[in-house]
């Protein structure tokens, strides 16, 4: 069981049950990672990644007050906090999209036994 504060509203974070905490993988570094796996009976998702140095994803966990994303690296030190927000006062353009990057956000408590089917 870990613990921590939001970054946001200071509220207690605690992960007791699985219910805040999602994993956060970028697209390409998941597909590639995984391709070396797929060959084996029944891969699964969370018996290969785990414990894994070759991919560097982030823990999420979610602040159930205030919806702050409080996003650390799982192999090295970065962190950073995002706010949720209803209104988008910057106007995105369809280059701007296009530099975006695709990530995969699975939650701890989701069934990822059938991903690759």
């Amino acid at each position: 069981m870990g613990q921590g504060t939001c970054a946001f509203c200071e509220k207690r974070l605690t992960d007791h049950d699985g219910s805040i905490v999602y994993d956060v993988y970028e697209k390409e570094a998941l597909i590639n990672y995984h391709k070396k796996f797929l060959k084996q009976d029944n891969p699964e998702l969370d018996s290969i990644v785990f414990g894994s140095e070759e991919i560097d994803y982030y823990i999420l966990w979610l602040c159930e007050d205030c919806k702050t994303a409080n996003v650390w690296s799982q192999n090295s030190d970065k962190y950073r906090a995002f706010k949720l927000t209803e209104d988008l006062s910057k106007k995105i353009d369809l280059n701007e999209i296009k530099k975006l990057q695709e990530i995969f956000i699975i939650h701890s408590l989701d069934d990822t036994s059938n991903i690759y089917y």
